[in-house]
């Protein structure tokens, strides 16, 4: 059986110290903002993004990995002998996906794996997370894929904006796709199901906002292992909340801060929770 590396997008929002620690390397997407375009993950997270974005009135835009990146890649480490798995953002956001299954196809079938994580953000990372484990107790590239596939069906969330402005501006949803917020403190949730952003509520104000998630929470029965994943955008209010219900339940977690495209989208003052259900 061939040794196994594992890819992941740089929307895992993996920090680069976690990327070296787990042994994944990251393709990243591209923001281009003010006439620059940046490597998201090797050259800028979400603080450099809001810095850049104080005071301008110009909007972040983002670029899918290429087909030829992902070829690059896959070729690297199948010429080393590795079989490949890579996790990508859900295809309904980004046509980065689809670019990574054109370049697979150039290899051998059993070669290269591609799983579409239905998620973005944490929800992609926590399936990063388990295929760290699966390689390092031996399993195949096979194996890991399969068990990914299996378990992006449970990854359950909840999130909190402090505006849906960057989410309308770059396209991932309407103002008719029943979200309503920025006017009179109308604070939306939503929650990510079968690679879409679904509303799930409209609360006035940041404090109902994070009850309504600390109530989705409560009902939710998370696998030790991966655990909980809590991201963010400069909330800790939010965190705070969340950390205590978890700590009470005595549930494994980790705080993530997300990365520039998932920034660029979302906005500042984000909060989330992401986690893997544990089977029926």
């Amino acid at each position: 059986m061939n040794k196994v590396k594992i890819l992941a997008d740089s929307v895992s929002d993996l920090t680069q110290e976690t990327a070296e620690k787990w042994g994944v390397e990251i393709i990243p997407l591209t923001i281009n903002f003010n006439g620059e375009s940046y490597r998201d993950f090797y050259e800028i997270n979400a603080g450099k993004l809001f810095e850049l974005m104080k005071g301008n009135k110009e909007f972040p835009t983002t670029s899918q990995v290429t087909p030829a990146a992902f070829y690059e890649v896959f070729k690297k480490y199948t010429d080393e002998g590795y079989d490949v798995v890579l996790i990508t953002m859900t295809e309904k956001l980004s046509g980065t996906h689809q670019s990574s299954v054109i370049a697979a196809g150039a290899f051998p079938e059993g070669r290269v794996y591609t799983v579409d994580s239905m998620n973005v953000t944490a929800g992609e990372y926590l399936l990063v997370k388990m295929a760290v484990k699966m390689r390092d107790e031996g399993k195949s590239a096979a194996e890991i894929a399969q068990t990914l596939n299996d378990a992006k069906y449970r990854i359950r969330s909840c999130v909190a904006f402090e505006t849906l402005e960057n989410l309308i501006r770059s396209g991932r949803i309407s103002k008719t796709a029943g979200f309503v917020g920025g006017m009179l403190g109308i604070k939306p949730t939503a929650k990510v199901e079968n690679g879409e952003l679904i509303p799930t509520a409209k609360e006035r104000g940041t404090k109902k906002a994070l009850a309504h998630i600390l109530s989705s929470l409560k009902k939710e029965r998370p696998m030790k292992f991966p655990g909980v994943v809590l991201a963010h955008s400069d909330q800790k209010e939010g965190l705070k909340i969340l950390q205590d219900e978890l700590k009470e339940r005595n549930i494994p977690y980790e705080i993530i801060e997300i990365g520039g495209v998932t920034a660029s989208h979302v906005g500042p003052h984000a909060c989330a929770y992401f986690l893997i259900e544990e089977k029926e």
